[in-house]
């Protein structure tokens, strides 16, 4: 069953439909054991997650919330204008579906339902006309396009835009063919209810006019889920890491000692990718020497914030794209190594490392799994998968 979270639509601008971008969530597991000097214990699988959701300057938001604002002057509908003086020319506007999004639903018993909505309706509009479906995008007045994001409506706005439509009104002229942009990502009815918003602008109605259930500046829609991270056998939009030892909070001399450590890591899984069959083989593996280049962080604070006991830890970071508070992709990694022996770093980084690209524990490779003290010391980067 797919899950649905509420959102405020916003509408900033007479024929644009939008939402602030968005916020974030983390996971971080951590590792208990004796690498520093206490009781030796193996690591579990625990984890923190920060997603975020894009937000924007000007925009009111909550994880679930947003509103916006327009600035189009009010005006009174004129309904039952001659069809020749439309800003058509014809008392018929014929409409295509140009591009259907991403297939989460049919977009086309939206849009036709929209339709149906306004030829019942008609009385609203600032002209009158009756809206037809046709196939061929060439014999279309209209072009409504479902994208994956709608970019901007002609002005200068901080807010995401969720629709785009032209506004014409009784005295201005259209220019076929007409395009109705819509964004992709949410569900059937809430979709309906965005078409019928961005036709009533092309109706000529402005916001707070009549029918004011679909033309209020804000309006409740619901988004489809989107599988999460946890969900997903590969949880990255990316195939390339870049990995950044951190070891300026390091003794002087133990520095180049554990940027060694981390080397053996990347070795490592660059080496088993092709013999491993958990261990994604597209994946490219690489250091680099400054970390807003990286998107996997090695660090060496003096403690974890979870408490004294934990030793290692791992941090994911990525995007709540359909407001669930749940990451659907991995963005960024940080593996955290606090007063871990320098011998058993790279087995530590290794270890999460692994967890980072969506191994459970069980599937890691065999010098990560059931390890010892010993075990972390070793050269298991000289070990078979």
């Amino acid at each position: 069953m797919k899950r649905v979270f509420l959102v405020t639509l916003l509408v900033v601008l007479a024929g644009c439909s939008a939402l602030p971008g968005a916020t974030g969530t983390a996971e971080t597991p951590r590792v208990t054991d004796g690498d520093g000097g206490g009781t030796d214990s193996t690591p579990g699988p625990q984890a923190t997650e920060t997603a975020s959701r894009p937000t924007t300057a000007g925009a009111t938001a909550t994880a679930e919330t947003t509103s916006m604002t327009r600035n189009s002057p009010e005006t009174t509908p004129t309904p039952d204008i001659d069809p020749a003086d439309t800003p058509w020319g014809v008392d018929t506007v014929t409409v295509a579906l140009v591009s259907e999004g991403d297939g989460e639903i049919d977009y086309r018993t939206p849009l036709s339902d929209a339709l149906d909505y306004w030829n019942t309706n008609a009385q609203y509009g600032d002209y009158t006309v009756e809206f037809v479906t046709v196939d061929d995008a060439d014999d279309a007045d209209v072009h409504v396009e479902i994208r994956d994001s709608v970019d901007s409506c002609g002005i200068e706005q901080g807010e995401r835009v969720l629709g785009c439509a032209p506004l014409l009104t009784e005295d201005t002229t259209a220019d076929p063919p007409a395009e109705v942009l819509i964004e992709s990502g949410y569900d059937t009815a809430s979709t309906e209810e965005i078409m019928i918003h961005e036709f009533g602008h092309v109706l000529g109605i402005r916001h707070g006019e009549d029918p004011e259930q679909y033309m209020q500046p804000t309006e409740t829609v619901n988004r489809t889920a989107r599988p999460n991270a946890s969900e997903r056998g590969y949880p990255w939009e990316t195939t390339d890491f870049r990995v950044f030892a951190a070891t300026e909070d390091l003794r002087a001399s133990d520095r180049a000692d554990a940027r060694e450590q981390v080397g053996h890591v990347i070795d490592y899984y660059e080496r088993i990718k092709d013999e491993d069959d958990d261990v994604p083989e597209n994946v490219t593996i690489v250091r680099v020497d400054n970390r807003s280049d990286a998107n996997v962080v090695v660090e060496f604070p003096d403690r974890l914030r979870h408490g004294e006991t934990e030793r290692s830890s791992l941090a994911r970071f990525g995007s709540d794209t359909d407001g669930d508070g749940a990451i659907e992709y991995y963005t960024n990694a940080t593996i955290a190594l606090a007063d871990i022996d320098t011998e058993a770093v790279g087995w530590h980084t290794g270890y999460w490392f692994g967890q980072a690209l969506g191994l459970a524990e069980r599937d890691l490779p065999a010098p990560f799994r059931n390890a010892d003290a010993s075990d972390r010391r070793d050269e298991w980067w000289t070990e078979s998968p």
